[in-house]
Parts: C-alpha cells; sequence; structure tokens
C-alpha cells in the first residue's frame, strides 16, 4: 500500500502544490484571498499551484 507521499510523487505534486492540495482538502473550497491567508505563500504562487492542481485534474474552479 502507498503512503500519501508515495502518492503524491506519483501524481507529480511537489511540496509546494501539495500544500495548497492539503489546504484545500483540510478546510474545503475556499477563496483565493483565504489560501493566501492559510498558507502564506504569495498571491501568483497560490494561483499558479492552483491552475497546476485543475491541470491535473485534482481540483475544478467554481464561479461565483
Amino acid at each position: 500500500m502507498l503512503n500519501a507521499e508515495e502518492i503524491y510523487e506519483l501524481i507529480g505534486l511537489n511540496e509546494i502544490v501539495r500544500k495548497i492540495y492539503e489546504t484545500i482538502v483540510g478546510l474545503g473550497a475556499k477563496t483565493i484571498e483565504e489560501l493566501v491567508l492559510y498558507t502564506g505563500d504569495p498571491l501568483p504562487q497560490v494561483q499558479s499551484n492552483l491552475i497546476a492542481l485543475e491541470q491535473k485534474g485534482l481540483i475544478r474552479r467554481i464561479p461565483g
């Protein structure tokens, strides 16, 4: 059985993208401003990580 680290590696998530993903999964759907606040990462980095997660099919954008 694979652990979380091995799964992240298999799907190509680096540590920075993992932090965003784990924040979304742990806290539920949040706004980009909340993700910046919770992760402490700059807005451009959060935006690019969200795009990477969306391209991998791990999250989807909800308009609103």
